[in-house]
């Protein structure tokens, strides 16, 4: 697997200030700051961007991260690792609005729960743990909305994941009764 290239700040980008203001709004997750003029464009200012080759493992499982990302364009796979060590997909994120991978890692430094591959090409912005917890403390007015997004997206996932344990458990004990 290759290593990211290309992290800058958004001003330094190839992608434009613009560019990167019209995708935030289409991100639910910012729907507060999108009232706001100057939301969007505070947002962004804690922003960097990352252009990631096809085939780059963007995220290892068990590594501890620090930072989110959100999916301009491109594709990645969402893979998890089986007890021999095999990959398996998870998910396909592709490109475009409001798509963003990796938010656990805003909330402590964990290890991370999947690794995540560019499939193809991917252009991201990237928001760093650090680097959010400024946003938090400069814009408690935007924070708390963006935290609670957060949070019933994880739930969701969470909810999701719950309901294919309990699907895997029916199967298993089929299998066993015969």
């Amino acid at each position: 697997m290759s290593t990211v290239h290309q992290m800058t700040r958004p001003e330094e980008s190839v992608t434009g200030q613009a560019d990167i203001l019209k995708y935030l709004e289409g991100v639910e997750l910012l729907q507060e700051l999108r009232q706001d003029p100057g939301g969007l464009k505070a947002f962004a200012e804690f922003l960097s961007v990352k252009d990631i080759p096809a085939g780059t493992e963007v995220i290892k499982e068990g590594d501890i991260g620090s930072s989110m990302y959100f999916l301009m364009s491109g594709r990645v796979l969402v893979m998890k690792r089986t007890l021999q060590g095999d990959f398996y997909p998870v998910a396909k994120l592709s490109g475009g609005t409001g798509i963003f991978f990796g938010e656990g890692a805003l909330f402590g430094q964990e290890a991370r729960s999947a690794s995540v591959i560019a499939d193809e090409n991917c252009h991201c912005l990237v928001l760093d743990g650090g680097d959010f917890e400024r946003f938090c403390r400069l814009y408690p007015q935007w924070s708390v909305s963006i935290i609670l997004r957060l949070a019933k997206v994880v739930a969701t996932r969470l909810r999701s994941l719950n309901h294919d344990y309990v699907l895997l458990y029916q199967a298993l004990v089929s299998e066993i009764r015969g």
